[in-house]
């Protein structure tokens, strides 16, 4: 795995743990402090399940 996408990884699972009301792709980027989503939908887009 690439680092950028560990990164973006840690960024998305960071987003999910923080206190917002609603986790929209939207909302996530913001409290990430990403101009848009489009990094953490194509992050979810491209993971591959590992069970």
């Amino acid at each position: 795995m690439r680092s950028e996408t560990r990164q973006q990884a840690r960024k998305y699972l960071r987003g999910l743990l923080a206190p917002l009301e609603r986790k929209t792709s939207w909302q996530l980027a913001e409290q990430l402090t990403d101009s848009t989503p489009d990094r953490m939908q194509r992050l979810l887009y491209r993971a591959r399940l590992r069970c």
